[in-house]
């Protein structure tokens, strides 16, 4: 039998390795790089995660004051987020002390912290605060309140600031 190139038989054996394989100490390369990846990516993913509970719990908060701010302006009556320092919640009340909504409680890795400078609320009972709305939607201490909260392991804070006069809600 005669093949393509003119000459008798089956050819020559291929001797030659396969070229499509990857080698041990190219596989061992490779992983070496990728578990180089991910540990210098871990101060990273800490960092992220740690931030994501903090803005968690600083969402949790703004949502309870605005829903508060939000049924003042709308009843015309004054609204009350109380903010509980000890169980690490937040809840509505009427300005009869009546609950209004349930009590939503802050992140695990997130608590109130009463120590910071910025703190200060007017309003206090013990270690409830809270922050009061009036039906124009504005703070009925007439002064600017905050609301600190940190992250249990690492001591990041974040500041929460109610407007005086438009109850306007910002984080910091």
């Amino acid at each position: 039998m005669v093949n393509r190139k003119g000459t008798k038989g089956k050819g020559k054996k291929n001797s030659t390795p396969n070229k499509n394989a990857f080698s041990f100490i190219e596989a061992m390369v490779v992983i070496a790089i990728i578990a180089i990846l991910i540990i210098a990516s871990q101060p990273l993913f800490r960092q992220f995660s740690r931030s994501r509970h903090l803005k968690s719990g600083a969402n949790v908060i703004v949502s309870a004051l605005r829903t508060t701010r939000g049924k003042a302006i709308t009843d015309r009556k004054i609204y009350k987020t109380v903010l509980d320092t000890i169980n690490q919640a937040v809840g509505m009340y009427d300005s009869n002390d009546n609950s209004i909504e349930k009590w939503k409680k802050l992140p695990d890795f997130v608590e109130f912290d009463r120590n910071d400078s910025d703190w200060y609320i007017q309003n206090a009972s013990g270690d409830v605060y809270y922050i009061g709305f009036k039906p124009n939607g504005g703070v009925d201490t007439g002064a600017t309140q905050k609301v600190v909260i940190k992250e249990k392991n690492t001591g990041d804070t974040r500041l929460i600031q109610v407007g005086a006069l438009t109850g306007r809600i910002k984080i910091e």
